[in-house]
């Protein structure tokens, strides 16, 4: 990827979504927490999750392949990212880690308050349709549609 990449998607961004949607959530697997900026930092799926309803996700993968044929490539490249991100969270005390869970640390004060932008606003407005979307499917499942390869 181009260095402009990882300026657009840079660690702010990244930790800035993921607290949102961690708040959301309370808990999640890290294998599933590490799905979440591949999928939610790629603009044309956000417009895909804002004009368009599905039923679930393989119905989005369906109806748009485009968006997701280069999905490993996005994983594999935003993997430094989300790792860094989710140290930065866990050692602002945002959230704890056991065992392979992630959890949401419910006495921190909200990071995304007082930091705003337009995309993160565009991202932050489909985070419950994209958690319900995925809500019916296991995590290992999401890895076998989504193709991705480690």
């Amino acid at each position: 990827m181009s260095k402009s990449y990882y300026v657009y998607n840079n660690e702010a961004i990244a930790s800035l979504v993921l607290e949102k949607t961690l708040r959301l959530l309370n808990e999640i697997e890290i294998s599933r927490f590490l799905l979440i900026l591949p999928i939610l930092l790629e603009d044309r799926i956000i417009v895909k999750l804002r004009t368009s309803n599905f039923s679930n996700f393989e119905e989005l993968l369906r109806k748009h392949p485009t968006l997701f044929a280069n999905f490993n490539d996005r994983y594999l490249d935003l993997l430094p990212i989300s790792i860094n991100s989710l140290t930065l969270l866990k050692e602002m005390g945002v959230l704890m880690t056991s065992k392979n869970r992630i959890f949401y640390n419910s006495n921190y004060q909200q990071l995304s308050q007082s930091a705003s932008s337009n995309r993160l606003e565009s991202i932050a407005g489909q985070l419950e349709n994209f958690v319900s979307l995925t809500a019916g499917y296991e995590t290992n499942t999401l890895y076998k549609i989504l193709k991705i390869r480690l």
